[in-house]
């Protein structure tokens, strides 16, 4: 079996549900595994409350609150000046 998986970053965007509506109109070949993965990016799980009552293939949701820009978490890497 093919395996796909479809990422849907989001950040406090009400559309996230529309997006994910449209995933569910996807024609997808026979044997093929679709897996929908929400990064949700807010601080807050904002993104929970609107995807947990839709009713799409597989779904998993990860936290990835947003950190400041160039902050050093990305092994010390720093903005170019």
């Amino acid at each position: 079996m093919t395996g796909v998986d479809i990422c849907v970053c989001t950040f406090q965007r009400a559309s996230v549900t529309e997006t994910l509506a449209s995933l569910m109109t996807l024609d997808v070949p026979a044997g093929t595994a679709v897996r929908v993965i929400v990064v949700d990016n807010d601080v807050a799980p904002s993104a929970q409350a609107r995807v947990a009552p839709i009713p799409i293939p597989p779904v998993a949701i990860f936290p990835a609150p947003a950190m400041p820009a160039w902050s050093g978490h990305l092994g010390g890497l720093v903005p170019s000046s």
